[in-house]
């Protein structure tokens, strides 16, 4: 996925973002329905759920594969990343995705390829993404994702991969982008498990305390109602409203 999407053929090096699948979300109850038939957006889902959610074998299998052969198609046949990086989790949570970085470090081939795991970090109190919309979550990330100023040395001329599981608006992928090329490196190029599909319907907000709703589903009878995704968070949010 280019920055700014094209139609027809793309170079290159106007490459910016790879999605390899998509994540159908409950926001709202066509992708709901499609959610709960659909194997990898059921298996994202599990990160919130699941407090210890650890990432699936075939997903570092997957990514290792992307990370040895990518370098040959936008590179050439010597070069490879030098430093490979994710999204962190803001301070408390799961640290998901920094596991699984440590896991494609032990698949690694080339041993010069750095993998960094704190690259960037959350302010502390950051929010959670999630429960915002489009334009809060591009001041959200603007005001709290920093770089680790620790590794200002070696981002000048370096070839960076930056990984996240899903990408909603791009504001977290492009904000993490936007602190690096600070430093001057010669690529920047983020890879994300899936890309959530979006669709013309209005999104809901909670009455109670503003953050986005979400289409459930009562595990006993069935039924789908609207809830608060401050389900999961701190403080936390039970509010409800039925689907007319």
């Amino acid at each position: 996925m280019a920055a700014s999407p094209k139609i027809g053929a793309i170079k290159k090096d106007e490459i910016d973002f790879i999605c390899l699948g998509r994540y159908f979300s409950q926001k709202n109850k066509l992708t709901a329905k499609i959610h709960e038939q659909h194997t990898l957006s059921k298996e994202i889902y599990k990160k919130e759920t699941d407090p210890k959610y650890v990432a699936p074998e075939y997903w570092v299998e997957l990514l290792s594969f992307f990370i040895d052969k990518t370098p040959e198609y936008l590179f050439n046949d010597k070069e490879k990343f030098d430093i490979i990086t994710v999204i962190p989790a803001k301070k408390g949570n799961n640290k998901r995705l920094e596991n699984l970085l440590t896991r494609l470090s032990r698949h690694s081939k080339n041993p010069k390829t750095a993998y960094i795991s704190d690259l960037f970090y959350f302010s502390e109190g950051a929010k959670s993404l999630k429960t915002l919309g489009r334009d809060e979550r591009e001041r959200e990330i603007k005001k709290n994702l920093n770089f680790n100023p620790k590794y200002a040395s070696i981002i000048e001329n370096a070839k960076i991969l930056i990984i996240d599981d899903v990408i909603t608006t791009g504001s977290t992928l492009k904000g993490a982008k936007l602190l690096l090329e600070k430093m001057q490196p010669q690529r920047v190029l983020s890879i994300a498990l899936a890309k959530t599909v979006s669709i013309s319907e209005d999104m809901q907000f909670c009455d109670k305390c503003g953050r986005l709703m979400r289409v459930r589903r009562n595990s006993k009878t069935g039924e789908h109602f609207m809830g608060c995704t401050g389900f999961f968070e701190t403080p936390q949010c039970r509010h409800t409203m039925s689907i007319s």
